[in-house]
């Protein structure tokens, strides 16, 4: 009778927690050398242990955390050379996507980000 309904396989869970961990660091909601906590962060996230260690440790793996002596993860630093390399690229990525973006805009998009503009 149950054989019909699919499992819900650990994996999904633990992508979940993985999109929102890197979300959240994209977003610089941890800062350089934030040391995570693994029983806290899966309280925060209301999910079990497991998903978050593994999503942590993919997230070392891509060098976006750092992992010392096998038990403190935290948030990678930055070199000064590597910050600079960052910069150089987004300035010019950013600086194409806004060139590539004016073809596309609409008159009323153009007054919606003068107003936000001048709210700011």
């Amino acid at each position: 009778m149950t054989a019909s309904i699919a499992p819900i396989a650990r994996d999904n869970l633990t992508t979940r927690v993985y999109e929102e961990l890197r979300r959240a660091m994209m977003e610089g909601r941890f800062w350089p050398g934030h040391r995570f906590k693994i029983r806290d962060l899966a309280a925060s996230l209301q999910v079990s242990e497991t998903p978050v260690r593994e999503a942590l440790m993919q997230l070392v793996r891509e060098k976006g955390l750092e992992m010392e002596a096998g038990r403190s993860i935290t948030v990678a630093q930055l070199s000064l050379a590597q910050y600079l390399e960052l910069r150089s690229i987004r300035l010019h990525l950013e600086g194409m996507a806004g060139a590539a973006a004016t073809t596309r805009i609409e008159p009323r998009e153009i007054d919606r980000l003068a107003e936000v503009h001048d709210r700011l």
